[in-house]
């Protein structure tokens, strides 16, 4: 990879492409991709796209795709962090005041996807979406 890349790319998708340029330098014919690689790859794929990971670290787009799939975002210990956003609970105006639902859907570039539906009073929306943002 060109050093004037690396001011372009994220440092983890970079650090992968790198990882995986010197394993194909030294590996013997035939021999697989390592799973430490994979999982190196895997995680860069969940953050940035298949398809910009797949190009940069020159790996089968239906390959990686397939991967992805196939192994839980769990398996990834950055993935495995509890998010938590507390909401502020909502003042009580009066018992006349109409209840209103919302629904909130949140996708991050990622993949991962947050549905929220909320009944009643809702809390303030815009400081639950900063708290969202601010997560990834």
């Amino acid at each position: 990879m060109k050093l004037n890349q690396s001011r372009t790319l994220p440092a983890d998708l970079f650090q992968a492409a790198n990882r995986l340029a010197a394993w194909r330098q030294q590996r013997a014919k035939g021999e697989r991709i390592p799973e430490p690689l994979w999982n190196l790859v895997l995680a860069a794929a969940r953050q940035h796209g298949v398809n910009r990971t797949a190009t940069i670290v020159r790996i089968g787009y239906y390959e990686l795709k397939k991967r992805l799939a196939a192994t839980p975002a769990s398996a990834d210990p950055q993935l495995s962090k509890t998010l938590f956003v507390e909401l502020p609970p909502a003042t009580a105006t009066s018992s006349a005041a109409p209840t209103s639902e919302c629904l909130l859907e949140w996708e991050q570039p990622a993949g991962t996807k947050v549905r929220l539906q909320l009944t009643g009073n809702p809390p303030d929306l815009i400081s639950l979406i900063r708290s969202l943002r601010e997560a990834e």
